[in-house]
C-alpha cells in the first residue's frame, strides 16, 4: 500500500500475512489513519511504487486508528508533463501520474502471460492540452473499467482520465505508461477538481485555436492493429496529415466519399514483379532484303532490376479514393492486394465485365466502397514530400463497423 502525509509526501508500506488480520478492517483507501510504532526499513523492491528510499512495516507492536482531522490533499496527484516523458527525461520504471484526454483507443483484448495465465489489456493514446501524445496500456481490472466506460459513452464526448502510479518506459523512441499491478489508480471523468479544471482548459484552448478543426472532438476507437500501435504508427486526423513534413506511416480514419473521376483505376503490371508496364513502339528492319522497316509494339517493365526478357502484362488495381473525416479530405490510392480482399475478384475479372474495356467506367463493385468508414494505414513517402504529391498509398485498411 501507499501512505501519504498532510504535505503530500508518499511512502510504501506493507503488512506481513500473519499480522494482516489485526489491521484488515482499518486499511481502506482515502481514509485518514494514525499509525504508531511502525518499523522503518530500506525499500529494496525491484519496482518502487513511489520515489522514496524507505518503507514502513506494520508489525505486532504497531497500532492503527482512524482519525478525522487530516488537512492534506485528498489524492496527492503529482503530474508529470508529457514533454518530459516524450523527451526521456526521467528514468525507466519510474512511477508517474498522468492527466489527459483519450484521443484514440483499441478494443480490450485477452492475452496469455509468460506464466500461462490469461489476462486482459487495453491500449490507448492519451493527449495533453498541447496535443502531445503518450501511449498507455491498462491491464485487467483497469482495462475492464476503461472499456466499460468508453463502450457506453455518448458520441462526441472526450473522456478525460487520470492515471496515478503508472509505470513509465521509453521504448523505440516513444514514451509508454502502463498500470502497475494493483498499485495504480484510474479516474475516468470523475467529479474531482483536477479533471474539472483540465476540461475547462481544454474547451478554452479549442475555442482559442484558429485551426480548431485539427482537434478530435471525441475519443475514437481504432481496430486492434497491435503491432502498428506499439511500434511505429500513430493516429492522425486528415488535417494533420497535410502538415506532415517527414517520411512516416500513420493511421487515419475516414469515410470513402467517392472514387476520383478522370484517373484510371487500374494499371498494367509486369506479371513477374508487379511494377508498371509501358508500351513502346520500335522500328525494326524487315528481313526480306528490301531495306524496309516496320513498326512493332512491345511491352517494357519500368522496374530496372526486373530482368524478364519477354514481358507479360496483367491488370492490377490502383483505385483513387477521396476519404473524409471531421477535419478534412485526403486522396488515397488503394492497390491490388487490399482491393482484391475487398472485392473477392481480380482487376482483370472486373475489366472483362466492362463493355469494350473502357477503364474510365467504374465497375458496379466500387459502389460498395462509397460511404463506408475505414481505418487506413497510409505511407507518407519521400516522393509525396519532395513533389508535394497529395495522393497517399494505402498500406493496410479495415472496415469500421457502424
Amino acid at each position: 500500500m501507499i501512505l501519504m502525509d498532510e504535505e503530500g509526501n508518499k511512502i510504501q508500506a506493507t503488512v506481513m500475512n500473519k499480522y494482516f488480520v489485526k489491521f484488515e478492517k482499518l486499511l481502506e483507501e482515502n481514509v485518514c489513519l494514525l499509525i504508531k510504532k511502525p518499523s522503518l526499513g530500506d525499500n529494496t523492491s525491484s519496482y518502487k511504487c513511489v520515489d522514496h528510499p524507505h518503507k514502513l512495516f506494520l508489525n505486532f507492536d504497531s497500532t492503527v486508528k482512524k482519525c478525522n482531522d487530516f488537512v492534506g490533499p485528498i489524492h496527492g496527484f503529482s503530474f508529470t508533463a508529457f514533454d518530459q516523458l516524450r523527451g526521456n527525461l526521467i528514468p525507466d520504471d519510474s512511477t508517474v501520474d498522468l492527466i489527459g484526454y483519450v484521443h484514440t483507443y483499441f478494443e480490450i483484448e485477452e492475452f496469455k502471460r509468460k506464466n500461462g495465465k490469461l489476462s486482459k489489456k487495453m491500449n490507448l493514446q492519451l493527449h495533453d492540452l498541447e496535443a502531445r501524445n503518450i501511449f498507455v496500456t491498462l491491464f485487467d481490472s483497469y482495462a475492464e473499467k476503461m472499456w466499460n466506460y468508453l463502450s457506453k459513452k455518448e458520441d462526441g464526448v472526450l473522456a478525460v482520465i487520470i492515471l496515478q502510479f503508472g509505470r513509465y518506459k521509453f521504448l523505440r523512441g516513444r514514451a509508454y505508461v502502463s498500470t502497475f499491478y494493483s498499485a495504480s489508480s484510474l479516474y475516468i471523468d470523475d467529479d474531482i477538481d483536477e479533471i474539472t479544471v483540465f476540461k475547462k482548459n481544454l474547451l478554452a484552448k479549442e475555442g482559442d485555436e484558429t485551426a480548431s478543426s485539427h482537434r478530435v472532438t471525441s475519443s475514437l476507437m481504432l481496430p486492434n492493429w497491435r503491432d502498428d500501435f506499439l511500434t511505429k504508427t500513430v493516429y492522425h486526423t486528415m488535417a494533420e496529415v497535410n502538415e506532415i513534413d517527414q517520411v512516416t506511416t500513420v493511421i487515419v480514419v475516414g469515410t470513402i466519399k467517392c472514387i476520383t473521376q478522370g484517373i484510371e483505376w487500374l494499371y498494367n503490371a509486369c506479371k513477374k514483379c508487379n511494377k508498371k508496364v509501358i508500351t513502346k513502339h520500335i522500328a525494326s528492319e524487315i528481313p526480306d532484303g528490301s531495306d524496309q522497316f516496320e513498326e512493332k509494339q512491345i511491352l517494357e517493365c519500368t522496374n530496372q532490376s526486373c530482368n524478364e526478357q519477354v514481358v507479360f502484362a496483367i491488370p492490377r488495381f490502383k483505385i483513387p479514393l477521396r476519404v473524409q473525416d471531421k477535419t478534412g479530405v485526403l486522396s488515397l490510392t488503394l492497390f491490388d492486394r487490399d482491393a482484391q480482399k475487398i472485392f473477392k475478384k481480380s482487376a482483370k475479372e472486373l475489366v472483362d465485365k466492362i463493355l469494350d474495356g473502357e477503364t474510365n467506367i467504374f465497375p458496379n463493385e466500387f459502389k460498395d466502397l462509397v460511404d463506408k468508414k475505414f481505418a487506413f494505414t497510409i505511407d507518407i513517402a519521400n516522393f509525396n514530400l519532395k513533389n508535394n504529391y497529395k495522393f497517399f498509398t494505402v498500406i493496410k485498411l479495415t472496415v469500421i463497423q457502424p
